[in-house]
């Protein structure tokens, strides 16, 4: 029996630490032009609320040549633990997840 597999998401688990700042930088060399979600929860219910506000845009320049970048600021980083989250970009009508996966927040000492 034939079958089609339209979920493109990859996995990528991500560990940073509580109190750090936070900043990833992808390049999926594809027109990145949306709008960017990226939501981090304590568990795969989708009836919580995020845990971290993540500030998602994509840089100038072609398309093709763009990067996403996902940003928070350290005194938004203020949970530890491990938790999960996706990253999704909605165009139009269009809802595509790119990333998906283990969000881990070490416990820093520092305060």
């Amino acid at each position: 029996m034939a079958s089609v597999n339209l979920d493109i998401a990859q996995r990528l688990d991500i560990t940073c630490r509580k109190g750090d700042s936070f900043q990833l930088e992808l390049d999926f060399g594809q027109d990145m032009s949306g709008t960017w979600l990226m939501e981090v929860l304590e568990s795969d219910n989708v009836d919580g609320n995020t845990l971290i506000p993540f500030v998602v845009t994509v840089s100038d320049g072609e398309a093709t040549n763009s990067k996403v970048t996902i940003t928070a600021q350290a005194s938004d980083v203020d949970i530890s633990g491990v938790y999960v989250y996706d990253l999704q970009k909605t165009s139009g009508s269009n809802v595509t997840t790119y990333l998906y996966g283990i969000f881990k927040v070490n416990e820093d000492v520092s305060q």
